[in-house]
């Protein structure tokens, strides 16, 4: 299970947590750019488990560039990381949830 609440509407503690049966990781604040996860397990104590400080340098985008490089330099046109059916089905979904919603961009005006 997967709790994530994130609104302009309101100020929420922008942290996501993800409980299975084992026990919980967090992804602190600010979730969506987050340089540090934690993980408790079932039975420890709040603010317990082990925190794992995970620094990017400069946007969080290096990995993603880092990941490109490496398939341009090996002459792979995709990824064994992230294929292109998986980002594929990503937008996919993303566009379902905006047409649920009635959600447009006016990105390219008729």
């Amino acid at each position: 299970m997967a709790n994530i609440h994130a609104t302009v509407l309101a100020e929420t503690p922008l942290i996501a947590n993800i409980t299975g049966t084992l026990g919980t990781i967090t992804i602190h604040a600010p979730f969506y750019k987050s340089t540090s996860i934690s993980m408790t397990k079932n039975g420890e104590y709040e603010g317990g488990g082990k925190r794992f400080d995970l620094p990017y340098g400069a946007n969080g985008f290096e990995f993603e560039i880092r990941e490109v490089m490496n398939c341009l330099e090996k002459g792979k046109t995709e990824s064994d990381l992230l294929p292109l059916d998986f980002s594929l089905r990503s937008a996919k979904t993303v566009q379902q949830i905006c047409d649920q919603n009635n959600l447009r961009y006016n990105l390219h005006p008729a």
